[in-house]
């Protein structure tokens, strides 16, 4: 179980003109870390003054290689909510988390930064725009 924050931001101009980068959260839970493959499911939640944003995924990850530094990438799916802070409005979404990133471990200790892609299936939030994020985020835990 590892938990963490960092940042996030839209892909796309007009999303990102209405709603800047945010402040970004995690809770993350993965299952057979020592395999080649596992599997990730994670609670995240993004704050900016325009939006708060909830969401719930899961994530098949490659472990790219065995031992104490591990690289990994991450396909998944998920479900995204927008709520606007300034108007009444809000958007719920699929998301398709892509991402990449490096593990570290010291006996049960794991630390974790990734970049992750989320491509979005609703555009009906902001002016008819798609709603594709980024993210960098940084986590620390211990296997449980």
């Amino acid at each position: 179980m590892t938990a963490g924050g960092g940042r996030e931001g839209f892909t796309r101009q007009v999303a990102r003109d209405r709603a800047p980068t945010a402040s970004s959260w995690e809770l993350r839970v993965q299952l057979w870390t020592e395999r080649s493959l596992s599997l990730e499911t994670a609670y995240l939640g993004g704050s900016s003054k325009e939006l708060l944003s909830t969401t719930v995924e899961s994530n098949l990850r490659a472990n790219l290689r065995p031992g104490w530094w591990q690289p990994f990438a991450v396909l998944g799916l998920g479900w995204r909510r927008y709520d606007a802070r300034t108007v009444d409005a809000k958007d719920n979404t699929i998301v398709f988390p892509l991402g990449l990133g490096l593990q570290v471990s010291d006996g049960p200790w794991r630390a974790d930064a990734r970049f992750t892609y989320r491509l979005s299936e609703s555009f009906e939030l902001i002016g008819n725009t798609s709603l594709d994020t980024w993210a960098v985020t940084v986590r620390v835990g211990r296997a449980l």
